[in-house]
């Protein structure tokens, strides 16, 4: 039965990700678009423990 309550999706992004991105790798055009993908769905959230391993 139906609540008629509206789910939303919170994709949560993975430090691969970014950094295929950020990088240029060869698939880096496949993980912007699902990014892109997941976003258009909801909000993204990059946990703490993703935030270190991006820094120098």
């Amino acid at each position: 039965m139906a609540s008629g309550r509206v789910q939303t999706v919170k994709t949560a992004i993975d430090s691969s990700v970014l950094f295929d991105i950020v990088k240029g790798v060869p698939d880096a055009a496949t993980a912007q678009a699902a990014l892109e993908a997941a976003l258009s769905q909801g909000p993204a959230c990059v946990c703490a423990v993703v935030v270190p391993e991006g820094l120098p």
